[in-house]
């Protein structure tokens, strides 16, 4: 969608910027990045030091810069919605018409919201206050990678990353693809699970 959205407003000075959150690097990140023959720039971040910059806990998500560079809109879901967890058909696992529609209708509000701040200059900040222990949740990932990179043990680090800030599933995600634990993907779908429905991927506000 960002592509579309590149070529519909690059006139009018819009760029977006994408991030891969992905601490495996290019080896994971580049083919997926060259096969969608973005127009603008795409980055990969293997320390998470965008996340931990503007307070991302999951993807996709997006910050506005303006202009200036100020920030008019912080860290927020962007044009993601629950319905790959709430409308999914037990027998096909995929997405049901109405989690078609659903995640058509959050994508579809999302952009005209981008299209009227960049069109109109219209956006609403609503910046949020930070959490207590993200810091520290943070250098523990970070040093949890270091160790990692080094062939030690970081299981207790990334552990304590989580468990301080529990619904970051960037540290989370990330911690499983680096440690591949046999029951990886049973994890995080229990993780999942035990979320309130909204908390996934929360709705910007306003939207």
């Amino acid at each position: 969608m960002w592509q579309a959205l590149h070529r519909e407003l690059e006139k009018e000075a819009f760029t977006p910027i994408a991030v891969a959150l992905d601490a495996s690097g290019a080896e994971a990140t580049e083919e997926w990045i060259r096969q969608a023959e973005p127009t603008y720039p795409c980055l990969i971040d293997t320390r998470h030091l965008v996340a931990e910059l503007y307070g991302m806990v999951n993807v996709p998500s997006a910050v506005w810069i303006d202009e200036h560079g100020a920030v008019v809109r912080p860290t927020e879901t962007a044009g993601a919605s629950e319905a790959w967890r709430t409308e999914i058909d037990p027998e096909t696992r995929t997405l049901t018409e109405t989690g078609r529609a659903q995640q058509r209708r959050t994508r579809a509000a999302y952009l005209d919201a981008i299209r009227a701040w960049v069109l109109a200059g219209e956006h609403a900040l609503n910046l949020p206050l930070p959490e207590a222990g993200e810091s520290l949740a943070a250098a523990h990932f970070r040093l949890g990678v270091y160790l990692h990179d080094r062939g030690l043990d970081a299981h207790r680090h990334f552990a304590e990353a989580v468990r301080l800030r529990p619904r970051s599933w960037n540290f989370r995600r990330q911690a499983l693809a680096l440690e591949q634990p046999t029951d990886a993907a049973e994890q995080f779908r229990a993780a999942v699970e035990a979320t309130p429905p909204g908390e996934y991927y929360p709705p910007p506000p306003g939207l």
